[in-house]
């Protein structure tokens, strides 16, 4: 049996699907328990479900973590953000020494994990940078100390019709598309189609380390222009000022207006076929 942590989310659901069209049983670790595919837990106060099936579990696949771009990044903010990767990861711990037939762990983690990039395409291998980004993803993979081996993978903004790609695009859709800065700066992504085909990659192969979850290094006024286009309209508008968006969004900002380039040539070394490339692929 696999089982996710953090399964209710948009990943956790596409995945689990994913994973059960491929022939195996999934359970999902929820504080809300919706369905006979679900257990009850609670990591703060480290309660799970009595009738959890702890003989069973084969697969554990921790996906848990507040959403990074979806509030600004106050204090609260800021432990919120901690405190919701780090306290799963640290419970999952704990109850997986609980788990005999357990053989494999799947973290997700985070490709701006190197600081900003300047030319640079970093590697698994590149030390974490000193920004709030960086020193997030280092204590959350930090916390994933399983006694099995596990995989973790550092993925880019993942893309789909909803999420970032649907705040990307609202504004080109009404005809107000523009650069952020020159638009040079790239952006590291995946699709959610080929990130949940990469967690089945990763348990079938099996990938053991760390994995950047990216197949497309692109820079904003590429993706700009793709999305123009499929939207037939044209760039009216002046660049948007990375200054502005500091003002407005503070440190968040630097999701939009720095690179975060990283190399995947390990990943398609390890055997993986990405199948969506370009952003039409995704029929948005």
């Amino acid at each position: 049996m696999i089982v996710i942590a953090g399964g209710s989310g948009n990943i956790g659901r596409q995945l689990a699907t994913y994973l059960r069209t491929q022939g195996n049983e999934v359970s999902i670790l929820s504080r809300f328990k919706k369905s006979n595919q679900e257990f009850y837990w609670n990591p703060e106060t480290q309660e799970i479900d009595v009738h959890f099936p702890f003989d069973a579990v084969e697969v554990l696949i921790n996906l848990c973590g507040s959403g990074i771009g979806d509030r600004g990044w106050s204090e609260k903010r800021r432990h919120e953000l901690f405190t919701s990767r780090i306290i799963p990861t640290q419970y999952l711990v704990r109850l997986s020494d609980r788990m005999p037939n357990l053989k494999q762990v799947l973290q997700i983690s985070g490709a701006t994990c190197y600081g900003k990039s300047t030319g640079i395409k970093h590697q698994e291998e590149d030390a974490f940078g000193e920004d709030f980004l960086s020193q997030l993803t280092q204590k959350w993979e930090a916390a994933a100390t399983f006694s099995v081996p596990t995989t973790i993978l550092r993925a880019g903004v993942v893309m789909y019709q909803g999420g970032a790609l649907a705040k990307i695009k609202k504004p080109i859709a009404l005809g107000f598309g523009s650069y952020i800065g020159d638009g040079s700066q790239i952006v590291p992504w995946i699709s959610m189609h080929d990130l949940v085909r990469l967690f089945h990659f990763a348990l079938t192969k099996p990938l053991i380390g760390t994995y950047h979850a990216v197949t497309v290094n692109q820079s904003n006024a590429s993706i700009t222009d793709e999305l123009l286009a499929m939207h037939h309209k044209r760039k009216w508008f002046p660049n948007v000022p990375k200054w502005l968006l500091r003002a407005i969004l503070g440190e968040m900002s630097d999701l939009l207006i720095e690179s975060y380039e990283v190399d995947s040539q390990k990943l398609l070394e390890a055997g993986f076929v990405p199948q969506e490339l370009c952003l039409k692929d995704l029929s948005c």
